[in-house]
């Protein structure tokens, strides 16, 4: 999202953005009673009348220092992770903790924390790891830290976009999504679905 983000204020440098963090639900009714006009999310569920538009898919990933041996695997067992020093988000452990048990794979981690600049700057300490979504490497240069998909089970997540019930998506919105997906695009680890008809569900 920081590049995502950046890019749309360049382009429309007098714009003024208001971006917010929150659980899946939360994040929904912001959308609902207008207070955001665009967000991104793993599902829609309950808010399928908002209008929607399915971005793709995207892996799991264990990451970790720069340098680390993760790098140069073509994937790691999940059924390993227990010999890693984990950071984790509470939430994202709650959403996959089901994959994870029907594999039969606990996770343990020494650390959970909501804070995304906690988990990376711990990340950047040597013998430190975190399972992250694909998106959340989007725009960081891979020198910057070690990253492999999970495997044993190969877990994915959904991203959908939903827009306002109320207001037409605006010019900047429209740009926003179009750097959205050619952000995504630029992941190995994301599937990006098609643009077809992708304006005509949010008109």
């Amino acid at each position: 999202m920081p590049k995502v983000l950046s890019e749309v204020c360049e382009m429309y440098p007098h714009c003024r953005v208001i971006s917010r963090l929150g659980y899946n639900d939360e994040i929904l009714d912001y959308v609902a009673q207008g207070i955001l006009d665009v967000a991104v999310v793993s599902t829609v569920k309950q808010n399928e009348r908002l209008p929607h538009e399915y971005l793709g898919s995207e892996r799991l990933m264990l990451v970790g220092s720069s340098g680390s041996d993760i790098g140069l695997m073509p994937n790691f067992p999940a059924s390993n992770l227990g010999t890693r020093r984990l950071v984790m988000s509470p939430v994202l452990l709650r959403r996959f903790e089901d994959d994870f048990a029907r594999a039969g794979v606990e996770i343990s981690p020494t650390v959970e924390v909501e804070s995304a600049v906690a988990i990376f700057g711990l990340l950047r300490q040597p013998g430190w790891f975190s399972v992250l979504p694909a998106s959340a490497l989007c725009g960081i240069a891979a020198s910057d830290f070690s990253a492999t998909p999970l495997s044993e089970p190969t877990i994915e997540r959904d991203r959908w976009l939903v827009g306002s019930p109320v207001r037409p998506p605006s010019e900047l919105s429209l740009y926003f999504r179009s750097v959205l997906r050619r952000v995504l695009a630029e992941n190995p680890h994301c599937t990006v679905a098609r643009e077809a008809g992708a304006l005509e569900d949010l008109a």
